[in-house]
């Protein structure tokens, strides 16, 4: 296992971890949701030792969003610290990430990449692919992916928040922390979350038909795994099925959860039975 660091292409520092147990050309490389990183998450950490332990690649990446606040080093003397974290992710930079982590891999000898995401990890790679259809992707395995867009817009507390956070913008206190769900963002992160249009990409709860555009254009094989007890997702599979390209298969994992807490084994194999 080796710590492997990158820059985004708006200059800020990213560390991941690189699991490699042969010289092949073939890699996964996993994508976190809201948070995610790669000491928090124990399932992911179970994702990559069993996959190594398999034989094959892959690189856990972090993103500008891991963890709640960070500090992103200067790739220049004259630089100076950045702030990234979940409080202050914007949406749309999550193509910054990607990219920079498929470059890293392209250096380190890998040509053919598994995208593996989580949540809304997966918004981002449905929006990278997008945006830039790299052609190093071979498929992608997206885990417990979220119509997060829908479910934020139908909480109680959805058109609180979001004036707060659009009020404290416009009076220069947009760095003044919200809560919401589960998470806390600063105010001008918060209301891009909960108005950008670009994360409403994975309509299975909405069932809006004119937003699985962007799920269409993906031209690679892709894998979906729930857990069977995501039952406001596992009820809906019958959309994604109907309206979504032929390149789409799902899969079920009884009882396990959003994170397969207990059930992170059983995920992996999964996984591996994804590449056959």
């Amino acid at each position: 296992m080796n710590i492997i660091e990158t820059y985004t292409k708006d200059e800020i520092y990213l560390s991941g971890l690189e699991y490699r147990s042969n010289n092949g050309e073939e890699c996964y490389l996993f994508i976190p949701g809201l948070g995610g990183n790669y000491l928090d998450n124990r399932f992911i950490c179970e994702i990559a030792n069993t996959i190594y332990m398999n034989n094959m690649n892959i690189v856990i990446a972090n993103t500008r969003g891991s963890f709640n606040l960070n500090y992103s080093h200067p790739n220049s003397k004259n630089g100076y610290p950045k702030e990234i974290g979940l409080f202050t992710e914007m949406f749309d930079d999550c193509i910054y990430d990607i990219d920079a982590w498929i470059e890293k891999l392209k250096e380190l000898g890998y040509n053919k990449i598994t995208l593996i995401g989580h949540s809304v990890g997966n918004n981002k790679i449905i929006y990278y692919y997008n945006q830039i259809k790299n052609n190093k992707i071979s498929d992608i395995i997206m885990i417990s992916p979220s119509d997060y867009a829908y479910r934020m817009k139908h909480k109680p507390e959805y058109n609180e928040i979001l004036n707060k956070a659009l009020e404290n913008c416009k009076n220069s206190k947009e760095k003044e922390l919200l809560h919401f769900d589960f998470y806390y963002k600063y105010s001008y992160s918060m209301a891009d979350f909960l108005t950008n249009n670009n994360l409403d990409n994975f309509p299975i709860l909405s069932k809006n038909l004119k937003k699985m555009t962007a799920f269409n254009r993906i031209d690679v094989p892709i894998s979906i795994i729930y857990g069977s007890e995501e039952k406001k997702y596992t009820s809906n599979i019958d959309f994604i099925y109907a309206n979504s390209n032929k390149n789409c298969c799902i899969d079920l994992i009884e009882g396990a959860n959003h994170s397969f807490n207990g059930y992170e084994k059983e995920l992996s194999k999964k996984i591996l039975k994804t590449r056959g």
